[in-house]
């Protein structure tokens, strides 16, 4: 065989190869439309586009291809088909033929159901009756605006409550109804009002300022305290070793802004001052300079050398030599 010949028939392989390769090239055409409606967080590229693939591997990938996020519930977004194409389509196509027609601009809505809080009241009260702490039958809890409402995607959804920081609720409160729908959450403000009818201390007979108060002076009474401001005072033994730091007429509630400590050592009493060396306890008398309650730094004197010593009120008589106290 000549050396022409040769060529040719190299000529003619090459020729070929192209022509198969041609031939073996796939065809994707895709038909963008001008809108659609997805009732998902997320769409398809089969959701915006008609596909017409000869490769049925191909197309089967890009029918299950993601394209995006879709807009919230009831909301819709603009989607770029030159940009989708260019960044989403192209760089999977390899050698495939593309025929891109339809619209420039897709709209994407995303479907929508209307919820209310009044569909969710059962777990509102569900909530207070295990999260509130006020005796059964003693508080009324109502929401204000039941009929405030949201839209979220068609299909079941998972709701809880929470929010509530005190389980002594008084008045006005704020809940929170947590909506979980297809990974999204959404927090829907809830506004309720606990309306309070307790038994409460109310004084029986005037009570002087500085008055020690007694089981005698006050009585337990229902009350509504749904507006009440200051803390009042529910049970008897409330009342054990405080007095009225001003005069309280008979009908007001007993509540801690009325009251303070009876000071379990009062300026001038003996104490017993106790130190500690090693295991040796020292039991010192002195005398208090200063009024005190349980917990409180007062000075004493010592009765032998004269000298102050700060000390921490222990009980009634008996205090300990406070960390950095004078030397006794």
């Amino acid at each position: 065989m000549t050396a022409g010949k040769v060529f040719d028939l190299y000529m003619f392989i090459i020729i070929c190869s192209a022509l198969t390769g041609l031939s073996a090239a796939s065809d994707l055409t895709l038909t963008f439309k001008d809108s659609v409606l997805i009732t998902d967080t997320a769409f398809f590229l089969d959701d915006i586009a008609e596909i017409e693939c000869n490769d049925n591997t191909l197309k089967a990938k890009l029918l299950n291809m993601a394209g995006g996020k879709s807009a919230p519930a009831g909301y819709g977004r603009f989607l770029n088909v030159s940009d989708f194409v260019l960044y989403k389509i192209k760089p999977l196509l390899g050698n495939t033929r593309l025929n891109v027609s339809g619209v420039q601009r897709v709209y994407i809505k995303t479907e929508s159901v209307e919820k209310k809080i009044e569909d969710y009241l059962g777990i509102i009260q569900q909530y207070f009756r295990e999260e509130i702490l006020w005796p059964q039958g003693c508080y009324e809890a109502v929401v204000k605006e039941p009929g405030r409402s949201w839209k979220c995607f068609p299909g079941d959804v998972t709701a809880k409550v929470e929010g509530l920081a005190n389980r002594y609720p008084r008045g006005n409160v704020q809940l929170w109804l947590v909506i979980e729908q297809k990974q999204r959450s959404l927090r829907i403000p809830v506004m309720c009002n606990v309306k309070v009818v307790v038994p409460v201390l109310v004084a029986r007979r005037p009570i002087l300022r500085g008055q020690q108060i007694t089981s005698e002076d006050c009585e337990l009474k229902s009350m509504d305290i749904t507006t009440f401001g200051p803390h009042p005072l529910f049970n008897i033994d409330s009342l054990i070793g405080v007095r009225a730091v001003r005069t309280i007429n008979p009908g007001t509630i007993v509540h801690t802004r009325l009251l303070e400590a009876i000071p379990a050592i009062q300026k001038g009493d003996l104490v017993e001052i106790l130190v500690r060396k090693g295991n040796v306890k020292v039991a010192i008398q002195g005398v208090a300079r200063e009024s005190g309650k349980i917990g409180e730094r007062i000075w004493v004197e010592n009765t032998n050398s004269r000298k102050l010593v700060q000390v921490i009120i222990k009980n009634r008589g008996t205090v300990t030599v406070a960390q950095g106290g004078l030397s006794i």
